[in-house]
């Protein structure tokens, strides 16, 4: 995706003006209240001596404002403001300090904000630190704004890692953060699914993939075995988060990821408010992976061709993993019991015989499969209303005779 095109250059962007707007209008109220004050005892105080007392106040206002350090004039004319950045300029700004790339300009600095420059494999960029805000960054003229963007996504990937995430950070606003994987098994319907997807990508052209299926039977497996097969580079943007946020494309832009995920989609509040933000990730990456416990209550239109290329019913995780995580030293009585239940229903299964020792834990299986059994009639009441709640067809890589597994 092209970079959008650069605005005329200016001192800051314009969430920034508005500061800029109302710490100068403090000032011009000052000398305002100073006017006043002269036109309200002048005539107390008559005379030229009078007139030099009462002025002298709006003089020295207007002098602190003629002698004020504006950082911003340090960006003159051999810089420009980088526009593609979005509302990540505080978390770029936060990440260069901590990876010990900037440093801050003492010549620059004022009482209203501190300049503060950074050089990243051969790239220079600059901010301005305001106490609550960050303005920029800028670049010098003459740079790539795309190759800057990109340069900045591989300092990300680089000091956080291969899986990340974008939420919404009290006070630092949107940030990347490194995403708690837990370990992703090998998965062979996974690598079939890689293998469809990436078929597509072959062809130059992107896909996406809709699982479907109940919590707990391994569509985020699913979706992480993917990722690494792809590549190994992941976003993610939480589901109940996505709908909030302003600024997606920056992040794509900036770390050209190799895959992009949404989990539990339907979590969202309202799934139809961010159908945006689905079609620019779609289009900004070649694989997007997108998953949900039930599409009943979506929308129509965010399940249309064109948004979601693949649908995948996911009714358990590979018989092999779920098996390796059973056991082999167990009735077959139990083991088909357990076979049934969701991947996280057997992994805490496997949890309670480490803790709990191996006959306690078959004693709580009955309780682990009445539990399962309470969750599915909440979620979809009889099997005719399972059926008909699970949406559109089904497509699995094995074919539609074959049985379906995540």
């Amino acid at each position: 995706m092209p970079p959008k095109k650069p605005r005329p250059l200016g001192p800051t962007p314009q969430g920034d003006w508005k500061r800029l707007v109302r710490h100068y209008g403090e000032k011009a109220v000052k000398v305002g209240s100073d006017l006043a004050e002269i036109v309200v005892h002048l005539p107390a105080k008559p005379g030229p001596l009078g007139l030099v007392v009462a002025g002298s106040r709006v003089l020295n206002t207007l002098r602190e404002i003629k002698d004020e350090k504006r950082p911003e004039t340090f960006f003159g004319k051999e810089w420009e403001h980088m526009r593609n950045v979005g509302s990540f300029s505080n978390f770029l700004l936060s990440l260069s300090l901590s990876g010990g790339f900037a440093k801050e300009e003492q010549e620059a600095s004022s009482e209203n904000g501190q300049v503060v420059t950074a050089e990243i494999r051969g790239f220079r960029y600059g901010w301005i630190k305001y106490e609550s805000w960050t303005a920029g960054p800028w670049m010098p003229k003459g740079t790539d704004e795309t190759d800057a963007l990109h340069n900045l996504g591989r300092l990300v990937w680089e000091l956080l890692g291969s899986n990340l995430k974008v939420i919404n950070k009290p006070l630092a606003g949107t940030v990347i953060v490194q995403d708690t994987v837990k370990d992703t098994l090998a998965s062979a319907n996974a690598e079939r699914l890689f293998e469809r997807l990436d078929l597509f990508n072959k062809a130059g052209f992107t896909r996406s993939a809709l699982l479907i299926g109940e919590p707990g039977t391994g569509k985020s497996n699913i979706m992480r075995y993917v990722c690494k097969l792809s590549g190994g580079l992941s976003l993610r943007f939480p589901a109940r988060e996505i709908g909030e946020m302003t600024d997606v494309t920056t992040p794509l832009l900036m770390l050209c990821p190799d895959a992009v995920l949404i989990d539990d989609l339907d979590r969202t509040e309202n799934p139809e408010a961010i159908l945006t933000q689905v079609e620019d990730i779609r289009d900004s990456t070649k694989i997007f992976i997108v998953s949900v416990n039930d599409v009943s209550g979506l929308d129509p239109a965010v399940l249309r061709t064109g948004r979601f290329d693949e649908y995948v019913e996911v009714d358990q995780l590979d018989e092999s993993i779920r098996r390796a995580l059973i056991g082999d030293d167990l009735s077959d009585a139990i083991v088909e019991a357990l076979m049934q239940l969701p991947i996280a229903a057997i992994d805490d299964f496997k949890k309670r015989r480490i803790v709990l020792g191996v006959e306690q834990a078959i004693e709580e299986v009955a309780d682990l499969v009445a539990r399962t059994d309470m969750i599915r009639a909440l979620a979809y009441g009889d099997e005719d209303e399972k059926t008909k709640k699970k949406g559109p067809p089904p497509w699995h890589p094995q074919g539609a005779d074959q049985p379906t597994e995540g």
